[in-house]
């Protein structure tokens, strides 16, 4: 493409041909289910009649709309536009497939991260009125040793608790989530 904005729309100054070629992408993106000269047929209409009734965003294409290099240009740049988009379309599989690697590679670095540091005074008095609202030992866990990752398992547990009150249930299920972050 920048090797394509060299060689085309020469005559029109930095700031018209920079226009009118983001105008395009767009108006091509917009347009993607057309082909080519479709997209060039329908452009040259809508501009025609924005220029009649002088509600062009470009209206200094007045002299250029039936010019054959800027109609020749502008075919160009279609082209690669509509290239552009489908090159997109093909990488979008393997777009989606990294953003969703990279999402979970952050969420096993946060995980990791809570498990190396200690829990905040705020999370502790937390876990402290949720056992004793829910009349559960606070021993279960040993906070002095707990990590941020335990005691936010820990708490989840509880508040999970809600839906089943099953008091045994809940310290077996701290329990082994306990275990189980130990590996950590």
């Amino acid at each position: 493409m920048q090797s394509l904005k060299s060689r085309i729309f020469n005559f029109l100054t930095k700031r018209q041909k920079s226009d009118i070629l983001k105008y395009i992408s767009i108006y091509t993106g917009k347009n993607s289910q057309l082909s080519a000269q479709d997209i060039l047929e329908k452009f040259m209409d809508d501009e025609n009649s924005y220029l009649q009734t002088g509600s062009s965003r470009h209206a200094w294409l007045v002299d250029l709309i039936d010019n054959e290099d800027f109609q020749r240009d502008l075919l160009c740049i279609i082209k690669e536009n509509l290239f552009k988009i489908s090159q997109k379309e093909k990488n979008k599989i393997y777009t989606d497939k990294q953003k969703q690697y990279l999402k979970e590679q952050r969420a096993k670095q946060k995980e990791e991260s809570l498990a190396r540091s200690k829990p905040t005074e705020k999370q502790i008095n937390y876990y402290k009125k949720l056992c004793k609202a829910k009349n559960i030992p606070e021993n279960i866990i040993n906070l002095e040793d707990a990590s941020k990752l335990d005691l936010k398992i820990a708490i989840s547990s509880l508040l999970e608790e809600n839906k089943n009150n099953d008091k045994s249930r809940i310290m077996a299920d701290l329990k082994k989530l306990l275990q189980k972050n130990k590996k950590f």
